[in-house]
């Protein structure tokens, strides 16, 4: 089987047009924004208080791009909420943030200007949901290979009990091949 594997990267590498493999990306983003989200339902109880400013950082690595679609993958860190609960006399703080692992698809709208859409799985402490994100930026170009995207994203968190939904500013730095 990693044999197999092994083949299959091989001639996918070697099929890949050389023009293909120029436009490899990476590109890291940060971002600060609001959660919406019904913070007594996530906590089972009443919440005595919370605050719902949003931020994360992730990386993002395009290998695959035709035409004006690349298509690539995602790791980042969101830290959604925080809230206060009374438990056993005392009061408890508990942050709500997860591990994003995503596939991604972009596409340039003409010009500097993108929109993406990224299938996740958020990893929580304990368990994990699924998602989706959407996205529209701006890309600053730098010089031939650095560029700076500038946009705004928004990712829905499918938990069985409540739904979350942050909304972010992202600034990054692109790094084109």
């Amino acid at each position: 089987m990693r044999n197999a594997f092994a083949i299959l990267c091989i001639m996918t590498t070697l099929a890949t047009p050389r023009h293909a493999a120029a436009q490899i990306a990476t590109e890291l983003h940060g971002g600060v924004g609001y959660t919406s989200v019904s913070v007594d339902a996530w906590a089972g109880t009443s919440a005595q208080d919370w605050g719902q400013m949003a931020s994360g950082y992730y990386v993002q690595v395009f290998p695959y791009q035709r035409g004006r679609i690349s298509v690539g993958g995602e790791l980042g860190y969101e830290y959604f909420f925080w809230y206060d609960i009374f438990y056993n006399g005392y009061t408890s703080t508990r942050n709500v943030s997860a591990t994003r692992v995503a596939a991604v698809a972009r596409l340039g709208l003409g010009g500097p200007a993108y929109a993406e859409a990224a299938a996740s799985m958020h990893l929580f402490d304990g368990f994990s949901d699924p998602g989706i994100g959407v996205g529209v930026g701006y890309m600053l170009p730098i010089n031939e290979h650095f560029s700076v995207p500038l946009g705004l994203r928004g990712d829905l968190v499918l938990d069985p009990d409540t739904q979350l939904f942050a909304s972010r500013f992202n600034v990054g730095i692109r790094y084109s091949f």
